[in-house]
């Protein structure tokens, strides 16, 4: 009411934002956080599909659109080889055409667009009845944010929704009793220890007027999460009746729904490429112009434009290793990051075979810090990341966690473990650090 500027003596009407018909999960992102090359994002796939009506209908929001391509890129990998080329997956935001934006729209409805990865374009006035699941990729601004993208699931009441926030392993390092104790001064400092004291920290934190409103105790909490929620936004926490599995934290299988992927074996490492400090202008300018001229050839009515056939991060990396004599020496600089490879792979060595393409210059400095770097991590290999972790694990949950450096399993927490509405350090560490076994 304040944000908004009403007066006290006007008339209230809270009906509630609780979507009795939509299950909450919150758990950590447990790949590197830039990279999709791993398995946070597999269970929108499911393993057995083999249609595309047998894929979930899917937003997931990711507030980076650079970044939103690589993941379009890894789901689509991921796809069945016979669903690969459908467009099952597209990209929507304010940066796309009214066209496109309208066409994607229209073919997400009829569900010929099963997965759509998206900024808050796609919220404003949407009201589609079937969307099964809504990803949140990474912490958004405050918890409103998230809840409004939430609330895309399962608009029909009959149908029942998955929405799911998945957020970095630093938001469960967040220190949420030391930063109530630094806003309150001196004289809340002491520790906090009853119910009745948690409760009133627990307001402190989600205060409203606050920049990510709670966003912190709702990914930390150890009491349900809905009716966190509900305390967020002063609503009756007593009195809730999700018509579904409520929460991760009330119904510990919802996880099974969103378990990653297994993760890649490990490869070899390969000898680095070397790569001049100064890309070749005249490659760029090249590839630039035969990527166009395919587009206008091969692409020219289909929604995306020239840059994706040849994204501009791989023609820098093309302009900078000096001569690419071989299909297979081609093949290694692109390390399976191109698209397009089998089919335009030998098209585009021929292009740059027409190029008088001198020797990668590398700064002797440059080199010498390469060297360092890899003499330094040859003397000290890195130690098992997971080890200080485990070290600092509650007691009773230590017998949970797999130390083998074989083991096929991933971090998550197992249920019943906390309890708590503030976490204590180390309940934070152990949240992220327990593990279960793949399905």
């Amino acid at each position: 009411m304040k944000k908004l500027h009403i007066d006290h003596d006007s008339v209230k009407i809270d009906i509630g934002n609780d979507r009795v018909n939509v299950s909450l999960v919150v758990r950590p992102i447990h790949n590197p956080i830039n990279s999709f090359i791993g398995f946070d994002l597999d269970f929108v796939i499911p393993k057995d599909a083999t249609n595309v009506d047998e894929i979930p209908k899917t937003f997931i929001y990711y507030d980076n659109v650079m970044g939103a391509i690589d993941m379009e890129d890894h789901i689509i990998d991921i796809l069945p080889d016979n669903l690969k080329t459908e467009g099952v997956v597209r990209l929507f935001s304010a940066g796309y055409s009214d066209d496109y934006r309208e066409k994607v729209m229209t073919q997400f409805k009829a569900g010929d667009v099963r997965i759509l990865i998206c900024t808050d374009a796609a919220g404003m006035g949407c009201n589609i009845p079937d969307i099964d699941i809504v990803v949140q990729w990474k912490l958004p601004g405050s918890v409103s944010a998230f809840v409004q993208r939430a609330g895309r699931a399962a608009r029909d009441p009959r149908r029942h929704g998955l929405a799911v926030l998945l957020v970095e392993k630093t938001a469960y390092s967040v220190d949420l009793e030391k930063e109530v104790n630094d806003r309150q001064g001196a004289k809340a400092k002491k520790q906090v220890t009853s119910s009745k004291e948690q409760a009133a920290v627990c307001k402190r934190k989600l205060d409203g007027e606050l920049e990510h409103e709670g966003l912190y105790t709702l990914v930390q909490t150890g009491i349900c999460r809905r009716r966190v929620l509900a305390m967020v936004f002063d609503q009756d926490a007593d009195n809730l009746g999700p018509t579904v599995p409520c929460c991760d934290l009330c119904n510990v299988e919802l996880l099974n729904r969103v378990r990653p992927g297994p993760p890649l074996p490990k490869s070899k490492r390969k000898s680095a490429i070397k790569k001049s400090d100064q890309p070749f202008m005249e490659i760029q300018t090249k590839l630039r112009e035969w990527r166009s001229k395919t587009h206008q050839e091969d692409f020219r009515n289909s929604m995306f434009g020239p840059s994706a056939i040849l994204p501009d991060d791989l023609i820098q990396d093309l302009a900078s290793v000096g001569p690419i004599p071989t299909l297979i020496h081609l093949d290694k600089i692109l390390a399976g990051r191109w698209y397009f490879f089998s089919e335009y792979g030998s098209e585009l060595l021929t292009v740059l075979k027409e190029i008088v393409i001198p020797e990668a210059k590398v700064s002797s400095k440059r080199a010498r810090a390469d060297s360092e770097a890899t003499e330094n991590k040859a003397a000290n290999p890195t130690r098992n990341p997971t080890k200080k972790a485990r070290e600092e694990v509650p007691e009773g949950v230590q017998e949970g966690i797999t130390a083998s450096s074989q083991q096929t399993s991933v971090p998550v927490y197992e249920a019943g473990v906390y309890g708590g509405l503030v976490l204590t350090k180390l309940e934070r560490a152990a949240r992220v650090s327990c593990v279960y076994p793949y399905s």
